[in-house]
This record gives structure tokens, sequence and C-alpha cells, in this order.
């Protein structure tokens, strides 16, 4: 479900129907003494307090805060890509992240910079999973590939996630600008993995096979958690020795 703002004057954030709001939608709070219209805008909602009993008019802008609304709209652009793809319009776009469209242009100049920044958001929030997999009393060559194989696995636990996760990629990798951002985010990866202590053998063996399960939510049935364990045991184990796999 899309994220909606809920109405209070402690808070003063507008309220919000069942319908998404748009630009020129108006919404009346009656309040004691005082009648509140709201109106909403892109970059926010203009509210009017008008004085019952004076009947003074006084504008106030209610404003929204970007960082809610930008993640409003990268989550919903998230869902609705694994179930529309990429070709889902703005209008839907805004109406399921409960904002207008000139709410959406005002955050992203266009649908494609959107999804650009959601892509880059999914990398970010990959990294930081492998900052909390990575364990500080672990010096031995191979931690960072351990933390790696960690993150990966964790986001494989529930298949419905691992498949959504999955789809929502391989929507995302057919537009140029994303796939420019994650050829980019591969080469960091490769860099700061082959400086991890491991043979090249390994990184490669072990690199792959974490990134193939993670996309194997798309063609194949779910793993139990025991053959995910065991999955993840073996790459583990071999990150245990840092030496070449085989000769060549």
């Amino acid at each position: 479900m899309a994220s909606r703002t809920t109405a209070s004057t402690s808070t003063g954030r507008a309220a919000h129907s069942r319908q998404p709001a748009r630009a020129g939608d108006v919404a009346v709070l009656s309040v004691r003494v005082s009648i509140i219209p709201l109106m909403y805008r892109p970059d926010g909602w203009l509210a009017i307090r008008m004085d019952g009993r004076l009947g003074l008019m006084e504008p106030t802008r209610l404003q929204r805060n970007p960082d809610r609304t930008r993640r409003a709209l990268l989550d919903a652009a998230a869902r609705l890509v694994v179930h529309q793809g990429t070709s889902v319009s703005l209008e839907v776009l805004a109406r399921e992240a409960g904002v207008s469209k000139g709410g959406l242009l005002h955050h992203f100049k266009s649908k494609e910079s959107l999804f650009e920044e959601l892509a880059d958001d999914l990398n970010e929030s990959f990294v930081d999973a492998v900052r909390r997999n990575t364990d500080p009393a672990d010096t031995a060559p191979g931690s960072l590939m351990r933390a790696y194989v960690k993150a990966t696995f964790d986001d494989l636990v529930e298949f419905g996630y691992a498949r959504d996760h999955a789809i929502l990629w391989a929507a995302l990798g057919t537009i140029p600008g994303v796939a420019e951002r994650c050829q980019a985010d591969a080469a960091r990866w490769d860099a700061a993995l082959a400086d991890d202590g491991l043979d090249p053998q390994r990184v490669l063996l072990i690199s792959r096979t974490a990134d193939g399960l993670a996309l194997a939510a798309l063609f194949e049935a779910p793993s139990t958690s025991a053959q995910l364990d065991s999955y993840k045991a073996l790459l583990l184990a071999l990150t245990e020795q840092s030496g070449p796999l085989v000769e060549v």
C-alpha cells in the first residue's frame, strides 16, 4: 500500500483521503473555532487558517518532508516496477506514492531519473547490509567476501522478497542509465573484493555464485532453509583459505 500521511493539529501534516491528493484538491479540517482549508500543491499543502470568531485569514504552508516524499516515491517505484514493469506511467507512480504528478516531477525530472536513483538506492542498501555483516574482529583474508556472502543470503531467506528483488533488477537493467550505474557499482565491488586477500579464482567463484543464487529466484523453485544454509556454509568455507583453487 502507498504511504500516506495522517492529519493532526499537533504535527501540522495534511489529511489524506483514500484517494491520493492531486494539485488543486481541497480538504477542510475543523478544530473548535477554526476552520483550516488545505489545498495540495506539488511542494506541500497550502493551509489557510480562518478564525471563525474574527473572520481573519492567514496563509500557512505545511511543507512535506522532502526526504519522506522521495522515500515514498522510491518505494512506490520499486513496488510498481515488480508488477507492471518500467512502462508504468508517471501518473500511476505518483498516485501510488500519494503525491501529484507535479510533486513527482518536483523531485525527479523524469521517470528515468527516478529509476536511476532507485538503482542507486538499492545498491546502497546492499552496501549497508555488507557493513552490518562485517565482523570488526575478523582481520583474516576474505573478511569482506564473508560479509558479502552473508548479506546476499540475508536477502534469500524469504523467497517472495528474493523473487521480487530479482524481478526488479531484471526490469531496471533494461534502462541504459541504470545499466551504466550497475556496471560502475560492479566495478567498485570487483576492486574491493580483489583487495580482500583472496586469490582471484576464489573471488570469481564465490562472488559469481552468490550473485547467481540471488537471481535464481527468477527461474527456480524456492530453496529450503537447509539448502540455503548449506550453500552459504560452502561459500564461506571457500573463504577460509586464500590460495588458488586449481593450477591453470
